[in-house]
């Protein structure tokens, strides 16, 4: 045999024996892994979830400092700006929305919970233009409507996909009414709805929040809710939706 086809024998030997023990210690380090470790609690990576250690991480690498020369502004004033990645860290909040009752209970009567979250369902501008980065990537047509398909898809997205299911699937069955189609507006207030619920799996001590003005005069709104609706025909879905929304309250 050649000197030359020898050692080309030989090399693909060596190249083959080592990539059979690395994937050997591969199986290995992973089977022992698995064996000991206990199973790590699911985090939401979403930009509507707060992570301080994330938006450090993001800090860090933007600005490219030692450690030790960061100051509390430095985080304080990134964490309103745009990261490296265009996702704005916020966090789930109850502030930014109010979902009212009219004054004239008669409005609700027979109402859809797609109706009343569009005419009530009250959003700040700034989580509206959020939302509406969502709803633009999922709108594949461009005609300014989503199919309950594309709902899910792009409240996952808002998540980043690390929702619990459970979660997704009881949202998607307080909201979905047959085969209606979602507009923006509607996708907007089903997304603040969905930070409503969400909030008490997905809020940490970084943010929990004290009521605001506007929350309290929510709370009044929702306030003996069954005394109000007597002798009105108030929709069970609807009905169910208020539950959610404010569950110490009684219907």
């Amino acid at each position: 045999m050649a000197p030359g086809n020898k050692a080309k024998t030989i090399t693909g030997k060596s190249q083959h024996s080592g990539s059979e023990m690395k994937k050997k210690r591969r199986v290995k380090k992973s089977a022992s892994g698995k064996k000991g470790a206990e199973p790590e609690p699911l985090r939401c990576y979403s930009p509507l979830v707060y992570d301080p250690e994330a938006s450090l991480r993001e800090l860090m690498q933007k600005c490219a400092k030692q450690p030790e020369s960061y100051k509390i502004s430095d985080l304080q004033e990134y964490e309103t700006n745009v990261t490296p990645n265009g996702i704005v860290r916020m966090g789930v909040s109850n502030h930014i929305s109010r979902f009212e009752i009219p004054m004239d209970i008669k409005q609700l009567e027979d109402m859809t919970v797609h109706e009343y979250l569009r005419i009530y369902c009250q959003i700040c501008k700034r989580r509206q233009i959020h939302y509406k980065k969502f709803f633009d990537k999922f709108d594949k047509d461009k005609d300014g409507l989503l199919s309950i398909t594309e709902l899910e898809r792009a409240l996952n997205d808002v998540y980043y996909n690390e929702i619990d299911p459970s979660l997704m699937e009881e949202l998607m069955a307080l909201t979905t009414e047959g085969k209606e189609v979602i507009d923006a507006k509607l996708f907007f207030s089903i997304c603040a709805l969905s930070e409503r619920m969400f909030y008490a799996r997905l809020v940490t001590e970084d943010t929990n929040e004290t009521y605001s003005d506007k929350q309290w005069v929510e709370i009044a709104d929702f306030s003996a809710l069954s005394w109000k609706f007597e002798g009105y025909n108030i929709n069970r879905s609807l009905k169910r939706l208020f539950s959610v929304l404010h569950p110490d309250m009684t219907l």
